[in-house]
């Protein structure tokens, strides 16, 4: 067997001696022995935070990995060290869950001023040791932490997007601060990964995707047997429709999300109260909670829709969520991929969805029909009553719609996100 190489530093020859290569990290001597550590930088380890939980599932997909008995006989150049810097201000909540699989997590302090926060991160990583990987997951606030890591010799350097935009206020200095930090990451990285090449396209143009550094690292996403299993689906449905009052002959369409602006609840009603004045039996389920609940449960009364709306609040028994709907809708003005839009066809929902950047890494193509442009009330509710019509009909067209969803689905399994994040870390 060949060394395992080191982009810019050392491998592992066949005889076990430290060579000088330039392709791919391989590890460092330490008191344990030999081990490739990699450290990720996030600006927040929150419960319900989506990069924490995709980071989780990810970090533990690949904790399983290394269990297998062929881990070792494909030739990993060493065991990994894999630890989280967390730079929020917040008490980590995810300490524990990341402690549990053999992740440890370590702070430091973040500052808003990039040259103060590089300083910080260097000096961290002087009184740490050497690392292979420095991979950021706070979009163009990680390039900080790549210079630091370019200047201490960290071989490889990734960042890491999981949203369209960074979410602050576009004012003319943030603007200016993002696209200055966009091209300091540009510099400084060596890899610049995101979860689907929309935000990649979004984020730094056309030509990033034909950038040899540019890599589309999926979501993670936990789906068990019983998301695929009609029968437990068929079970789950009724259980689900009984609790929530819900009628077995409703036609429901679902939508999951936070009560937040970016997903666009308000436009929703105003596309429900005219799918409900075309489709008697039709019922809206909304899953989720969030500041902007009360302001929605009160717009659903103004509109005279109440009695047709369902607000389950945020629940953990999802699968039996999307079983209880018939067709799924997701209207953001905003996503980074749109889990749930992946979780709705695992189950077998055809999505409406208003069109994205990543819309079309999100959606498989045979229901990207269903697509409409961003704030098109009109374009949705007709798209919906298209969608409900042909669960109406059934039939063939349906459950092949319903195959290809579920295989389209199974892209995005934590063990292939593992393994995509592996492949970047050089492993």
């Amino acid at each position: 067997m060949g060394a395992s190489t080191s982009k810019a530093g050392y491998a592992i020859g066949p005889a076990g001696r430290r060579q000088f290569s330039s392709r791919r990290p391989c590890g460092h001597f330490t008191a344990a022995g030999l081990l490739m550590r990699v450290l990720n930088v996030v600006g927040s380890l929150r419960r319900g935070g989506g990069i924490e939980h995709l980071l989780l599932r990810m970090l533990g997909a690949i904790r399983a990995l290394e269990q297998r008995p062929d881990w070792r006989a494909e030739g990993r150049a060493a065991p990994l060290q894999i630890e989280i810097c967390y730079i929020g201000r917040r008490e980590p909540e995810l300490r524990e869950p990341f402690a549990e699989i053999g992740v440890p997590v370590w702070r430091c302090r973040e500052s808003f001023v990039p040259g103060v926060f590089a300083r910080r991160f260097s000096a961290a990583l002087r009184s740490r040791g050497s690392y292979d990987v420095i991979h950021t997951h706070n979009s163009n606030f990680g390039a900080p932490a790549l210079r630091a890591a370019r200047r201490l010799g960290v071989p490889v350097r990734l960042a890491h997007y999981h949203n369209l935009t960074s979410g602050h206020a576009n004012d003319p200095m943030r603007r200016w601060m993002e696209k200055w930090l966009a091209s300091q990451v540009l510099r400084h990285a060596t890899g610049v990964c995101a979860v689907a090449s929309g935000v990649l396209r979004a984020r730094f143009g056309q030509a990033m995707l034909h950038d040899p550094r540019a890599r589309v690292i999926p979501a993670a996403i936990e789906l068990d047997g019983s998301w695929a299993d009609d029968a437990a689906r068929a079970s789950m449905r009724t259980a689900a429709r009984r609790e929530l009052g819900i009628p077995a002959d409703a036609l429901v369409i679902g939508h999951v999300g936070r009560f937040v602006p970016q997903k666009n609840h308000a436009g929703l009603m105003e596309v429900a109260k005219r799918v409900f004045e075309r489709e008697p039996l039709s019922q809206l389920l909304l899953v989720g909670d969030g500041p902007l609940r009360p302001d929605i449960e009160r717009r659903t009364a103004a509109l005279g829709i109440s009695a047709r709306c369902r607000f389950a609040g945020v629940r953990s028994d999802i699968a039996a969520m999307y079983a209880a709907m018939d067709v799924f809708v997701l209207p953001s003005r905003e996503e980074g991929l749109g889990v749930v839009l992946i979780e709705a066809q695992a189950a077998g929902l055809p999505v409406v969805a208003s069109r994205l950047a990543t819309t079309d890494d999100a959606i498989a193509p045979v229901a990207q029909r269903w697509i409409r442009a961003r704030d098109d009330v009109a374009g949705l509710a007709e798209a919906l009553c298209s969608a409900i019509e042909f669960v109406r009909a059934g039939g063939a067209p349906l459950d092949a719609l319903r195959s290809s969803a579920r295989a389209f689905a199974a892209r995005f399994t934590p063990a292939a996100a593992a393994g995509a994040l592996l492949s970047a870390w050089g492993v």
